[in-house]
């Protein structure tokens, strides 16, 4: 069978595998250390570049897949020590229906952890 070459490039954020998503939710519930949700990070970073490499995508990224969030991801690994969510704290709603809470400063002086290029350092 001939193989059909259908150009594209991703845009955005590449979905995340669902081990990752449980790490994340375990790490923010405290079962999890940051260390070992590290390692989750690292699979779903391989995992998305060899799919992207697998379909021949002229555009290679890490799918954004270790970034907690676009707002958070600065301070993320402060979570618990300089900030946390609350409820009764602001949050954005999106037309589709999810909400990202805001974080809530609870010790000063607001810092931030991480910086942009870590993330294409790690990928």
């Amino acid at each position: 069978m001939k193989k059909i070459n259908i150009p594209t490039e991703p845009v955005g954020s590449i979905p995340r595998p669902h081990e990752l998503i449980l790490a994340q939710r375990n790490y923010h519930q405290g079962r999890l250390v940051l260390d070992r949700l590290h390692d989750y990070y690292i699979r779903a970073i391989q995992m998305t570049i060899q799919g992207l490499e697998e379909t021949g995508s002229p555009v290679i990224t890490d799918g954004e897949q270790t970034k907690p969030s676009f707002l958070t991801y600065p301070i993320f690994v402060l979570f618990n020590d300089y900030y946390t969510f609350s409820t009764d704290c602001f949050s954005l709603k999106f037309t589709d229906g999810h909400q990202r809470l805001l974080p809530r400063l609870i010790k000063a002086p607001f810092r931030y952890a991480v910086y942009a290029h870590t993330y294409i350092d790690n990928a």
